[in-house]
């Protein structure tokens, strides 16, 4: 967990082919290159999440963000039992 005003930098450190995408949107995302720098931070607009009784909604995003950003992923860290 983080803070809600926390800014969160992410840079970039090779030059794989990388592009940043946001809400699932994949026409004209800027490709990313070594040296770049994205700033997360927490937006003006609020939301609600519907959330269903059989369905962890941050597992469901954590297995998502796995799998469309790297398939092979490996946790860094274990969840406990």
């Amino acid at each position: 967990m983080i803070e809600e005003e926390a800014l969160i930098e992410l840079v970039m450190t090779s030059d794989k082919k990388s592009w940043l995408y946001l809400d699932g949107n994949t026409n004209d995302a800027p490709r990313l290159q070594a040296g770049d720098v994205v700033r997360v931070r927490r937006g003006d607009h609020h939301f609600s999440l519907v959330l269903l009784d059989n369905m962890n909604f941050y597992h469901a995003i954590r297995s998502r963000f796995n799998f469309l950003i790297r398939p092979d992923a490996v946790p860094s860290r274990l969840r406990p039992q």
